[in-house]
């Protein structure tokens, strides 16, 4: 009879016992910010945050099994990347993914074994890295007019040809605007599984990708690293593209594609000026002939900002009509000390730049690790420390170390204590010094004149006396202070007369 009951109690308990956990996971996201909504098992009352973001990107439990967090695309330690990085260079079709790693920690204020880290990902509609911009719908309006104007001449127009043509034209029109995407991959240059980590020094490729019109170009400017809070941050590419240091970042260079076939600067033309067969059934026939792929690419060592494992970089396009002139970096670094040769500096910007008709931004990710160096860090840290025989603080609060260590609360605690016990010592000492003093009270007076005995005076009368004296006597006893004793006269030093 007692069995079932035992262990169903027992299931109860291992029940209740058992720690929260993540249920299920649901993610929207668009071109500015994730969203995550989390189902806890039981009621949560502890934190969410990005890992490495634990204080800035993150959201308190209120005793609900839902909880839910949103996070920005540009900060909080998320990354954009594919799905499958196996790809030595991911194509333009590729389907984009925002990854971000999550920790649910069970507790408010505490770390412990039951909590858990996630990685969460959204799968991004190609319109989160759609380019929007109305200069690069004008040119694309303006190449295809060009474009049905030569199909025209060719044609035979009928009545009801001309408002076809404007539908055809504005379906065409949303075709190539939903096609012109930008974004930027950031991954180490062996390709590896998502999310992706390098270590300080180990080669890492960043890759601009770019779908634009035929007859557009583009220019990397304005790339800066930081902490993903803004908090620290490292400019790598000036307003023209060069490298501030070319030790840590150096220029990208350019490539162009038709297809996946890399082709030349020269050669980037229309496909129907190549006369290459086309098949105009085909549904990407404006497309192939109107878009071309392009991408920018440099490889540099990885780095880390100290307090951060997750690197962000961001970086500006320029988008140029036409292939965006070279710039040569060399003579803009050139120092100008007259006033003509800051005009002529100013007139080679702004003639090395081309005509500019937008100016876009991509961002993107990395987590950076440094075993090497925070070891050699602690290690020159030790050392340095043991030679001027301060290693009791280069120890800190290792265990063993006979080092206590208190919250705010119990150091309070213990101050209260310490002054009670004083308070209580100055007062035994207080009550202490008055019992002696009353002490003291009750007992006699002795001063110089205490040789004098009796109640009486020191001269007394006597009715009858023995003596010949008439008068009073003096009655003498032993006295320390004068150095006689009563007993003797032969002590006196000379003789006195009574």
């Amino acid at each position: 009879m007692w069995r079932p009951i035992l262990i169903t109690t027992l299931m109860i308990s291992s029940i209740y016992a058992r720690s929260n956990r993540v249920k299920d996971v649901a993610t929207s996201c668009d071109k500015n910010s994730i969203s995550i909504q989390l189902e806890m098992e039981k009621p949560f009352k502890g934190l969410v945050f990005s890992k490495d973001f634990s204080r800035e990107c993150r959201v308190q439990g209120q005793m609900h099994p839902k909880v839910s967090i949103q996070l920005p695309s540009n900060a909080c330690g998320v990354r954009t990347s594919t799905l499958n990085t196996t790809v030595e260079e991911p194509g333009d079709n590729d389907v984009l993914y925002y990854t971000v790693e999550l920790i649910v920690q069970m507790d408010r204020q505490l770390q412990q074994s039951s909590d858990q880290e996630i990685i969460v990902r959204c799968k991004l509609q190609p319109r989160a890295v759609r380019i929007s911009s109305s200069a690069l719908e004008g040119v694309i309006k303006s190449k295809l007019q060009e474009m049905t104007g030569q199909e025209g001449k060719r044609t035979r127009t009928g009545r009801n040809r001309h408002g076809w043509e404007q539908t055809a034209e504005m379906e065409q029109r949303q075709l190539l605007l939903e096609s012109a995407r930008a974004w930027m991959e950031l991954a180490p240059t062996v390709a590896g599984t998502e999310p992706a980590t390098v270590e300080v020094g180990q080669p890492t490729r960043l890759l601009i990708q770019c779908t634009l019109p035929v007859g557009v170009g583009l220019r990397v400017t304005n790339c800066i690293a930081h902490d993903g809070l803004g908090e620290a941050s490292q400019k790598l590419l000036d307003e023209a593209g060069c490298p501030i240091d070319e030790a840590i970042f150096d220029k990208p260079t350019l490539h162009r594609h038709k297809q996946k076939g890399e082709i030349e600067s020269s050669d980037l033309e229309l496909v129907n000026e190549l006369n290459l067969p086309l098949d105009k059934s085909d549904p990407d026939y404006v497309i192939k002939n109107m878009m071309t792929y392009q991408h920018a690419v440099t490889t540099f060592a990885a780095f880390k900002f100290p307090d951060r494992a997750k690197l962000h970089l961001s970086c500006g396009i320029e988008l140029c009509k036409g292939v965006c002139p070279h710039i040569d970096c060399k003579s803009l670094q050139k120092p100008q000390h007259t006033k003509d040769g800051l005009v002529r500096k100013a007139r080679l910007d702004k003639e090395a730049r081309g005509l500019v008709i937008d100016r876009l931004e991509v961002y993107n990710s990395i987590e950076v690790l440094a075993p090497n160096i925070e070891l050699e860090d602690e290690a020159s840290i030790r050392g340095s420390k043991r030679a001027n025989g301060d290693e009791e603080f280069v120890r800190g609060f290792s265990p063993g170390d006979k080092t206590i260590c208190l919250s705010p609360g119990k150091m309070a605690l213990a101050f209260c204590i310490l002054g009670i016990i004083f308070l209580c010592a100055i007062a035994i000492a207080f009550a202490s010094l008055v019992r002696a003093r009353r002490r003291d009270t009750r007992e006699p007076i002795h001063t110089s004149l205490s040789f004098y005995t009796g109640s009486k005076s020191m001269f007394s009368s006597s009715g009858s006396s023995s003596s010949g004296l008439s008068g009073s006597k003096l009655l003498l006893t032993d006295s320390p202070y004068l150095d006689h004793h009563s007993s003797s006269s032969n002590n006196w030093p000379y003789n006195r007369a009574f």
